[in-house]
């Protein structure tokens, strides 16, 4: 080998090491700032949460590998604490960056098995309900959206969704708009969508017992002694039943309306 081939040789080496050192420092700076916006409190102002969204969503596919890495990671049970605070976020992050297989990553947090709650709560729920995100607006594109109503195999998407939902009058509108489409679902998920209005309306209007008519609902379609409806009646637990379910759910008529909810009377 000729001293200029040598020389050659040897610059192309040294690009090849710093080409892989700069991509390993990229990486570790990736895992910096996709700790640094896990760890957000889920309060976090939005001039605290874009200039790090910006920077990831920059970074192309470095940045979605450190951040599938590290969403993965939390299913062991081993990633630093307080993931949980802002996780959610950074998985709805990964429909944001310009590639064509969010469906597959998706999938693949979404199908990750863990033991960890946080993990089911902030990451795989997160997951599913962006899938279904996916699947409801490739059908408007498609034109094959069936009449607005949500089928039983997508109930409990929307409705974890829906439990998320944190303004009162908000989710209220959003599971009135679900009302034609409850008839078709399993009756775990019909005791799901009644439990779900029992918040908004104790804060809507503390002076109601409308509040009752959703949880007697409740008991109605999932009598369980474990459902939490039965702490709202002044019941001994050895009457819990599907009887004495059935007999609330017609002393505690369901609202109408949002008046009614308001001005609730019971039997």
């Amino acid at each position: 080998m000729g001293l200029f081939d040598f020389f050659k040789k040897k610059r192309i080496e040294e690009n090849v090491n710093q080409s892989t050192t700069n991509s390993n420092q990229a990486e570790q700076s990736f895992e910096v700032l996709v700790n640094q916006y896990a760890q957000l409190s889920s309060f976090a102002s939005e001039n605290k949460k874009k200039p790090i969204e910006s920077q990831l969503l920059s970074g192309g596919n470095e940045a979605l590998t450190a951040i599938m890495n590290y969403l993965l990671f939390c299913a062991t049970g081993k990633q630093k604490e307080g993931w949980w605070n802002n996780a959610r976020n950074l998985v709805r992050l990964i429909r944001h960056f310009s590639v064509d297989n969010h469906k597959i990553l998706l999938n693949q947090l979404f199908q990750q098995n863990s033991n960890i709650a946080e993990y089911h709560r902030e990451i795989k729920d997160v997951a599913e309900q962006e899938l279904y995100s996916m699947k409801k607006e490739n059908e408007e594109k498609d034109g094959t959206q069936n009449n607005k109503k949500i089928s039983a195999n997508d109930a409990r998407t929307v409705l974890k969704s829906l439990d998320n939902l944190y303004d009162e009058k908000k989710r209220i509108d959003e599971l009135n708009n679900l009302r034609n489409s409850v008839d078709d679902w399993n009756d775990n998920d019909k005791a799901f969508y009644y439990y779900l209005y029992a918040w908004p309306i104790e804060r809507l209007f503390p002076n109601s017992k409308a509040n009752l008519a959703y949880y007697a609902a409740q008991l109605f379609y999932d009598p369980d002694k474990l459902c939490i409806g039965w702490n709202k009646f002044s019941i001994p637990s050895s009457e819990y039943s599907s009887e004495t379910a059935k007999k609330l759910h017609r002393q505690y008529p369901l609202p109408k309306n949002i008046e009614e909810m308001q001005n609730y009377k019971y039997e």
